[in-house]
């Protein structure tokens, strides 16, 4: 019995370092880096650092070739190619910079109190920030920078995202455990319940599902063109964001609670879950010029780069 546990440690151990192997760098950038962003402009990712209020503008290299001063508490970011802005939430002063492709802030727009989503819709150009403490969300017509709009959604709005599928943007609301659907006109159509603090959201074009990570009950529900919860699928500890892979189609889910990614495949199984060896992963976005993922870990400071071509 002794010799059979001593041989079932070190496969696990084997195990792990091999997952551990497949990240193929370590960027240490500013303090607790939250959300990731890509920028098609200059191949760059652009990654928020909440608590010293800056921006790490990371090359294809893995160079870390700016560092951009914003808001208080950066958070929230995305990317807009109507006019090749990156948008940034500030939750701590409740507003959103604006970054031009020259990484130089040409804007501060407020918004409501501690935004902390933020995503883009390209079918009217706007700009939707989600307002956790005052239960809306903010609307920025990106032609001008101005708030056009606020929308009242459920309790806690965090994550945001947009299905091209119907034109609907999806708000996950942490307080009290639902999606809010906004319409083109920026009316709320329906309320979906989904699983226990639902943070991040994702669209996944190969399927037209918008997938919702629920924190508490380690889960994602997955949400058809018609708003119907389809699947409840588990993940790992703690699942917090999402970024689709249009290279595999694959939904990449970080799991800050035991520091791991679950890979959803179209057809809603979790292909594997990946140990990456860093410390509560939370934000993450695709860099279609390498191919690979990058993975912002609020617990130590760093982003990994996880390739995605196997």
């Amino acid at each position: 019995m002794q010799f059979y546990f001593i041989i079932v440690v070190l496969v696990g151990t084997l195990e792990i370092e091999t997952l551990r192997a497949q990240i193929v760098s370590t960027i240490t950038v500013g303090i607790d880096p939250t959300g990731v962003a890509y920028n098609p402009i200059n191949s760059n990712i652009y990654v928020t650092n909440e608590q010293d209020n800056s921006i790490s503008v990371i090359a294809p290299s893995g160079d870390i070739n700016d560092t951009i001063a914003v808001g208080n508490g950066p958070n929230g970011i995305v990317y807009n190619p109507g006019n090749n802005n990156t948008y940034v939430v500030n939750k701590f002063d409740n507003s959103v910079s604006v970054i031009d492709s020259s990484n130089e802030v040409i804007n501060s727009i407020l918004v409501g109190s501690s935004p902390q989503g933020v995503m883009y819709n390209p079918g009217n150009n706007n700009v939707y920030v989600t307002n956790n403490f005052d239960n809306t969300v903010s609307v920025i017509d990106s032609n001008n920078n101005t708030v056009t709009d606020t929308i009242d959604v459920g309790e806690g709005p965090f994550g945001a995202a947009f299905s091209t599928s119907n034109n609907n943007t999806y708000i996950a609301n942490t307080g009290d455990n639902t999606v809010s659907v906004i319409d083109p006109n920026n009316s709320v159509t329906d309320t979906i319940k989904v699983g226990e603090s639902p943070f991040g959201v994702a669209y996944s074009p190969s399927n037209n599902n918008i997938y919702v990570t629920n924190n508490i009950d380690n889960s994602i529900s997955v949400i058809n063109s018609m708003n119907i919860v389809t699947d409840t699928l588990a993940v790992g500890d703690g699942p917090f964001d999402m970024a689709y892979n249009p290279s595999n189609n694959n939904m990449y889910v970080t799991n800050s609670g035991d520091n791991s990614v679950s890979l959803i495949t179209p057809s809603n199984v979790i292909e594997k879950t990946q140990v990456i060896g860093r410390i509560n992963p939370e934000g993450l976005a695709h860099n279609p010029s390498n191919n690979n993922m990058y993975i912002a870990n609020a617990g130590d400071d760093t982003v990994s780069i996880l390739p995605t071509t196997s």
